[in-house]
Protein backbone atom coordinates (compact mmCIF):
# COMPACT_ATOMS: atom_id res chain seq x y z
CA UNK A 1 0.00 0.00 0.00
CA UNK A 2 1.08 3.79 -0.47
CA UNK A 3 0.92 6.38 1.93
CA UNK A 4 0.02 9.68 0.46
CA UNK A 5 0.62 12.52 3.09
CA UNK A 6 -0.79 15.17 1.44
CA UNK A 7 -0.14 18.00 3.75
CA UNK A 8 -2.15 21.17 2.47
CA UNK A 9 -3.02 24.68 3.93
CA UNK A 10 -3.48 24.16 7.55
CA UNK A 11 -0.79 23.75 10.65
CA UNK A 12 -2.43 23.87 14.03
CA UNK A 13 -2.20 20.74 15.49
CA UNK A 14 -5.81 18.86 15.77
CA UNK A 15 -7.67 20.29 13.30
CA UNK A 16 -9.72 17.95 11.40
CA UNK A 17 -10.79 19.62 8.37
CA UNK A 18 -13.11 18.89 4.96
CA UNK A 19 -11.49 20.20 2.04
CA UNK A 20 -12.84 20.37 -1.43
CA UNK A 21 -10.70 20.00 -4.34
CA UNK A 22 -8.90 23.09 -6.25
CA UNK A 23 -11.36 25.00 -7.98
CA UNK A 24 -11.63 29.09 -9.46
CA UNK A 25 -12.91 31.57 -7.30
CA UNK A 26 -16.18 31.99 -8.67
CA UNK A 27 -16.95 27.99 -7.90
CA UNK A 28 -15.58 28.38 -4.63
CA UNK A 29 -18.15 31.09 -4.01
CA UNK A 30 -21.04 29.53 -5.09
CA UNK A 31 -19.88 26.37 -3.62
CA UNK A 32 -19.76 27.95 -0.46
CA UNK A 33 -23.53 28.88 -0.85
CA UNK A 34 -24.27 24.74 -1.50
CA UNK A 35 -22.45 23.84 1.75
CA UNK A 36 -23.95 26.95 3.74
CA UNK A 37 -27.79 25.10 2.70
CA UNK A 38 -26.46 21.58 3.13
CA UNK A 39 -25.18 22.16 6.49
CA UNK A 40 -27.68 24.60 7.93
CA UNK A 41 -28.36 24.24 11.60
CA UNK A 42 -24.92 22.89 12.84
CA UNK A 43 -23.27 26.45 14.13
CA UNK A 44 -19.99 24.37 15.32
CA UNK A 45 -19.32 24.30 11.72
CA UNK A 46 -17.01 26.85 10.14
CA UNK A 47 -17.18 27.40 6.10
CA UNK A 48 -13.72 29.45 4.62
CA UNK A 49 -12.16 29.85 1.54
CA UNK A 50 -8.35 29.05 1.00
CA UNK A 51 -6.13 30.74 -1.60
CA UNK A 52 -2.91 29.46 -3.46
CA UNK A 53 -0.76 30.32 -6.32
CA UNK A 54 -0.26 27.91 -8.80
CA UNK A 55 3.08 29.26 -10.77
CA UNK A 56 1.57 28.90 -14.89
CA UNK A 57 -1.99 28.39 -13.26
CA UNK A 58 -2.41 31.43 -11.43
CA UNK A 59 -4.46 31.33 -8.09
CA UNK A 60 -6.68 28.21 -7.44
CA UNK A 61 -9.19 28.13 -4.44
CA UNK A 62 -10.42 25.29 -2.16
CA UNK A 63 -12.99 25.55 0.11
CA UNK A 64 -12.27 24.21 3.82
CA UNK A 65 -14.89 23.04 6.35
CA UNK A 66 -13.24 23.12 9.86
CA UNK A 67 -15.13 22.97 13.80
CA UNK A 68 -15.47 18.91 14.25
CA UNK A 69 -14.38 17.50 16.79
CA UNK A 70 -13.71 13.75 15.67
CA UNK A 71 -12.80 12.57 12.17
CA UNK A 72 -16.05 10.29 12.64
CA UNK A 73 -18.12 13.88 12.55
CA UNK A 74 -15.63 14.65 9.63
CA UNK A 75 -16.28 11.67 7.30
CA UNK A 76 -20.28 11.96 7.90
CA UNK A 77 -19.77 15.65 6.77
CA UNK A 78 -17.76 14.17 3.70
CA UNK A 79 -20.56 11.98 3.16
CA UNK A 80 -23.80 14.33 2.82
CA UNK A 81 -21.86 15.91 0.46
CA UNK A 82 -23.07 13.88 -2.38
CA UNK A 83 -21.91 14.18 -5.61
CA UNK A 84 -18.80 16.57 -4.15
CA UNK A 85 -15.43 15.92 -4.33
CA UNK A 86 -14.25 16.55 -0.67
CA UNK A 87 -11.26 14.72 1.09
CA UNK A 88 -10.88 14.62 5.28
CA UNK A 89 -7.50 15.80 6.58
CA UNK A 90 -6.48 15.60 10.35
CA UNK A 91 -3.87 18.33 10.60
CA UNK A 92 -3.32 18.89 6.79
CA UNK A 93 -2.64 15.12 6.86
CA UNK A 94 -5.15 13.26 4.16
CA UNK A 95 -7.07 10.59 6.01
CA UNK A 96 -8.27 7.18 5.13
CA UNK A 97 -5.86 6.81 1.94
CA UNK A 98 -3.21 3.91 0.77
CA UNK A 99 0.01 3.71 2.69
CA UNK A 100 3.43 5.33 1.63
CA UNK A 101 5.69 8.30 0.82
CA UNK A 102 7.94 10.86 -1.07
CA UNK A 103 11.27 13.86 -1.76
CA UNK A 104 13.74 16.40 -4.63
CA UNK A 105 16.49 18.67 -3.32
CA UNK A 106 20.05 19.10 -2.93
CA UNK A 107 21.25 16.40 -0.12
CA UNK A 108 23.03 18.00 2.82
CA UNK A 109 25.61 14.55 3.02
CA UNK A 110 26.38 12.11 0.40
CA UNK A 111 24.47 9.20 0.35
CA UNK A 112 26.05 6.49 2.08
CA UNK A 113 27.53 3.40 0.28
CA UNK A 114 26.24 0.33 -0.21
CA UNK A 115 28.77 -1.76 1.78
CA UNK A 116 28.47 0.67 5.23
CA UNK A 117 24.78 -0.66 5.39
CA UNK A 118 24.41 -4.20 7.18
CA UNK A 119 21.80 -6.19 6.24
CA UNK A 120 20.32 -10.07 5.97
CA UNK A 121 19.42 -11.87 3.05
CA UNK A 122 15.32 -12.30 3.28
CA UNK A 123 14.85 -15.54 1.68
CA UNK A 124 10.96 -14.91 0.51
CA UNK A 125 11.91 -12.22 -1.85
CA UNK A 126 11.88 -12.67 -5.56
CA UNK A 127 11.69 -15.71 -6.45
CA UNK A 128 13.88 -14.71 -9.70
CA UNK A 129 17.27 -14.37 -8.04
CA UNK A 130 19.22 -14.60 -11.43
CA UNK A 131 21.81 -12.42 -11.77
CA UNK A 132 21.70 -9.82 -14.50
CA UNK A 133 25.80 -9.41 -15.09
CA UNK A 134 24.66 -10.77 -19.10
CA UNK A 135 21.54 -8.30 -19.57
CA UNK A 136 21.66 -4.53 -19.99
CA UNK A 137 18.66 -4.00 -17.89
CA UNK A 138 17.88 -6.07 -15.13
CA UNK A 139 14.08 -7.59 -14.38
CA UNK A 140 12.03 -6.18 -12.19
CA UNK A 141 12.65 -8.85 -10.12
CA UNK A 142 16.07 -8.19 -10.00
CA UNK A 143 15.62 -4.84 -8.62
CA UNK A 144 13.72 -5.75 -6.13
CA UNK A 145 15.56 -8.15 -4.62
CA UNK A 146 18.40 -5.81 -3.84
CA UNK A 147 16.34 -2.91 -2.70
CA UNK A 148 14.64 -5.11 -0.34
CA UNK A 149 18.26 -5.82 1.36
CA UNK A 150 19.16 -2.10 1.24
CA UNK A 151 15.62 -1.35 2.65
CA UNK A 152 16.19 -3.71 5.66
CA UNK A 153 14.85 -1.70 8.69
CA UNK A 154 14.65 -2.56 12.43
CA UNK A 155 11.13 -1.62 13.12
CA UNK A 156 10.71 -2.90 16.71
CA UNK A 157 11.56 0.24 19.03
CA UNK A 158 9.06 0.97 21.41
CA UNK A 159 10.93 4.92 21.85
CA UNK A 160 11.95 7.39 19.46
CA UNK A 161 12.71 11.21 19.07
CA UNK A 162 12.14 12.53 15.73
CA UNK A 163 12.80 16.22 14.98
CA UNK A 164 11.51 17.45 11.34
CA UNK A 165 10.62 20.70 9.25
CA UNK A 166 7.53 20.21 7.05
CA UNK A 167 7.29 23.25 4.69
CA UNK A 168 4.36 24.58 2.05
CA UNK A 169 5.71 26.52 -0.46
CA UNK A 170 2.19 27.59 -1.62
CA UNK A 171 1.05 28.68 1.66
CA UNK A 172 4.24 30.10 2.93
CA UNK A 173 4.16 27.64 5.98
CA UNK A 174 7.23 26.51 7.68
CA UNK A 175 6.47 24.43 10.58
CA UNK A 176 8.72 22.45 13.17
CA UNK A 177 7.92 19.17 14.54
CA UNK A 178 9.10 17.61 17.63
CA UNK A 179 8.07 14.18 18.49
CA UNK A 180 8.46 12.12 21.23
CA UNK A 181 7.53 8.42 21.92
CA UNK A 182 7.89 6.09 25.15
CA UNK A 183 6.03 2.80 25.13
CA UNK A 184 2.60 4.06 24.88
CA UNK A 185 3.05 7.40 25.60
CA UNK A 186 3.53 10.10 23.20
CA UNK A 187 4.33 13.96 22.61
CA UNK A 188 4.34 16.21 19.84
CA UNK A 189 6.01 20.07 20.37
CA UNK A 190 4.45 22.24 17.32
CA UNK A 191 6.33 25.20 16.39
CA UNK A 192 4.90 27.68 13.94
CA UNK A 193 8.15 29.18 12.20
CA UNK A 194 6.13 30.92 9.24
CA UNK A 195 2.50 31.04 8.08
CA UNK A 196 -0.96 30.95 10.20
CA UNK A 197 -1.50 28.30 13.39
CA UNK A 198 -0.58 28.78 16.30
CA UNK A 199 2.33 26.81 19.33
CA UNK A 200 1.32 23.76 21.09
CA UNK A 201 1.85 20.96 22.80
CA UNK A 202 -0.07 17.92 22.71
CA UNK A 203 0.52 15.14 24.76
CA UNK A 204 -0.49 11.68 25.48
CA UNK A 205 0.67 9.83 28.96
CA UNK A 206 0.99 5.94 29.35
CA UNK A 207 -2.79 6.30 31.16
CA UNK A 208 -5.59 8.82 31.87
CA UNK A 209 -6.59 11.69 29.32
CA UNK A 210 -4.22 13.31 26.68
CA UNK A 211 -3.94 17.02 26.74
CA UNK A 212 -3.07 20.03 24.33
CA UNK A 213 -1.50 23.29 25.59
CA UNK A 214 -1.20 26.55 23.52
CA UNK A 215 -0.29 29.56 25.04
CA UNK A 216 -4.20 30.83 25.58
CA UNK A 217 -5.07 27.29 27.51
CA UNK A 218 -4.64 23.74 28.21
CA UNK A 219 -7.56 21.19 27.18
CA UNK A 220 -8.12 17.50 27.43
CA UNK A 221 -8.52 15.27 24.69
CA UNK A 222 -9.88 11.73 24.01
CA UNK A 223 -6.89 9.40 24.36
CA UNK A 224 -8.03 7.40 21.89
CA UNK A 225 -8.65 10.30 18.81
CA UNK A 226 -5.08 11.64 20.20
CA UNK A 227 -3.44 8.27 20.09
CA UNK A 228 -4.44 8.39 16.33
CA UNK A 229 -3.41 11.96 15.84
CA UNK A 230 -0.13 11.46 17.26
CA UNK A 231 1.12 8.55 15.16
CA UNK A 232 0.55 10.28 12.39
CA UNK A 233 4.08 12.44 13.28
CA UNK A 234 6.14 9.12 14.32
CA UNK A 235 8.91 8.22 11.61
CA UNK A 236 7.48 5.10 10.39
CA UNK A 237 4.27 7.40 9.33
CA UNK A 238 5.70 10.48 7.59
CA UNK A 239 8.91 7.93 6.07
CA UNK A 240 6.40 5.10 6.03
CA UNK A 241 7.70 4.40 2.10
CA UNK A 242 11.20 3.50 2.91
CA UNK A 243 10.24 2.37 6.20
CA UNK A 244 7.52 -0.54 5.22
CA UNK A 245 9.54 -1.28 1.22
CA UNK A 246 10.91 -4.43 2.36
CA UNK A 247 7.73 -6.06 3.56
CA UNK A 248 4.91 -4.57 1.32
CA UNK A 249 7.33 -5.02 -1.95
CA UNK A 250 6.01 -8.84 -1.10
CA UNK A 251 2.73 -8.34 -0.61
CA UNK A 252 1.61 -4.90 -2.16
CA UNK A 253 0.06 -5.95 -5.24
CA UNK A 254 0.99 -1.92 -6.36
CA UNK A 255 4.69 -2.95 -6.35
CA UNK A 256 3.94 -5.77 -8.33
CA UNK A 257 2.78 -4.25 -10.74
CA UNK A 258 5.84 -2.66 -11.85
CA UNK A 259 6.63 -4.60 -14.28
CA UNK A 260 8.88 -2.57 -16.79
CA UNK A 261 12.12 -1.49 -16.37
CA UNK A 262 14.29 1.23 -17.86
CA UNK A 263 17.62 2.60 -18.13
CA UNK A 264 17.20 6.04 -16.24
CA UNK A 265 20.99 7.00 -16.50
CA UNK A 266 22.20 6.72 -12.58
CA UNK A 267 18.45 4.55 -11.41
CA UNK A 268 16.31 1.92 -12.68
CA UNK A 269 12.84 3.16 -13.12
CA UNK A 270 9.92 0.94 -13.40
CA UNK A 271 6.76 1.22 -14.51
CA UNK A 272 3.30 -0.36 -14.75
CA UNK A 273 0.83 -0.96 -17.50
CA UNK A 274 -1.97 1.56 -15.55
CA UNK A 275 -2.65 5.09 -15.40
CA UNK A 276 -4.39 5.09 -11.68
CA UNK A 277 -2.40 4.14 -8.50
CA UNK A 278 1.33 3.65 -8.49
CA UNK A 279 2.41 3.73 -11.66
CA UNK A 280 6.28 4.87 -11.53
CA UNK A 281 9.29 4.17 -9.13
CA UNK A 282 13.00 4.56 -9.50
CA UNK A 283 16.14 2.80 -7.72
CA UNK A 284 19.72 3.98 -7.54
CA UNK A 285 22.21 1.83 -9.13
CA UNK A 286 24.86 1.83 -6.77
CA UNK A 287 22.69 1.28 -3.61
CA UNK A 288 19.54 0.04 -4.81
CA UNK A 289 17.55 2.97 -2.50
CA UNK A 290 14.03 4.27 -3.41
CA UNK A 291 14.86 7.26 -5.43
CA UNK A 292 10.97 8.51 -6.01
CA UNK A 293 7.18 7.24 -6.95
CA UNK A 294 4.35 8.81 -9.11
CA UNK A 295 0.79 8.17 -7.84
CA UNK A 296 -1.75 8.85 -10.01
CA UNK A 297 -5.43 9.13 -9.67
CA UNK A 298 -6.69 9.28 -13.14
CA UNK A 299 -7.08 13.29 -13.25
CA UNK A 300 -3.52 14.41 -11.99
CA UNK A 301 0.21 12.75 -11.15
CA UNK A 302 1.50 13.23 -7.59
CA UNK A 303 5.38 12.77 -7.42
CA UNK A 304 7.17 11.48 -4.09
CA UNK A 305 10.91 12.15 -4.13
CA UNK A 306 13.83 10.83 -1.38
CA UNK A 307 17.27 12.37 -0.96
CA UNK A 308 19.49 12.67 1.72
CA UNK A 309 19.64 8.52 3.18
CA UNK A 310 21.93 8.20 6.13
CA UNK A 311 21.77 5.68 9.13
CA UNK A 312 20.01 5.93 11.78
CA UNK A 313 21.29 3.66 14.65
CA UNK A 314 19.69 0.59 15.24
CA UNK A 315 17.23 1.37 12.75
CA UNK A 316 18.90 1.33 9.17
CA UNK A 317 19.19 3.81 5.97
CA UNK A 318 16.48 6.06 5.56
CA UNK A 319 16.60 9.71 4.03
CA UNK A 320 15.89 13.19 5.66
CA UNK A 321 14.83 14.82 2.95
CA UNK A 322 11.22 14.56 0.93
CA UNK A 323 9.82 16.57 -1.57
CA UNK A 324 6.45 16.37 -2.76
CA UNK A 325 5.41 17.39 -6.87
CA UNK A 326 2.42 17.65 -7.81
CA UNK A 327 1.93 18.03 -10.70
CA UNK A 328 5.58 18.97 -11.03
CA UNK A 329 4.37 21.79 -8.65
CA UNK A 330 6.62 21.48 -5.47
CA UNK A 331 3.58 21.60 -2.97
CA UNK A 332 5.76 20.08 0.29
CA UNK A 333 9.06 19.17 1.68
CA UNK A 334 10.09 17.90 4.85
CA UNK A 335 13.27 17.77 6.63
CA UNK A 336 14.29 15.50 8.89
CA UNK A 337 16.49 17.25 11.54
CA UNK A 338 16.88 14.30 14.29
CA UNK A 339 15.86 10.61 14.31
CA UNK A 340 16.87 8.06 16.88
CA UNK A 341 15.75 5.20 18.67
CA UNK A 342 15.77 6.49 22.77
CA UNK A 343 15.19 3.96 25.12
CA UNK A 344 15.80 6.55 28.29
CA UNK A 345 13.18 9.78 27.58
CA UNK A 346 12.42 11.18 31.04
CA UNK A 347 8.77 10.54 32.29
CA UNK A 348 8.26 14.26 32.95
CA UNK A 349 7.66 15.24 28.90
CA UNK A 350 4.79 13.43 29.21
CA UNK A 351 3.48 15.19 32.98
CA UNK A 352 0.67 17.99 32.71
CA UNK A 353 2.88 20.49 34.41
CA UNK A 354 6.14 20.17 32.08
CA UNK A 355 6.88 23.13 29.96
CA UNK A 356 9.89 21.37 28.41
Amino acid sequence: MIWLLSLLCQVAFGEILVVSKDISQEESQQLSDDIAAILEGQEAIEIRTSRFFVKGKGYKYRVVIAGFTSQEDALECQKSLKGKEFIVQLDGQTYQVPKKIRTKIEPEETTPEKEEIEVKVVKEVAKDKTKFKDRLIPEANDVFFHAKEAHQLDISAKGETFFFYRKLPQDGSFVYHEFYKKGDAMRLDITIEKGGGVNSTTVLPDEGEAWIRTDEKMVSRNAIRTKELLELFSAQNILSVPFHFSKDVNSDSEWQELTQVKDGGDVWILEANKTEGLISASFHKNSWLLNHIEVSDGAHILEYEFQDYREVTRVGILPFVIQIYDEEIISEEIRVKKYEISQGLSDELFLKNETK
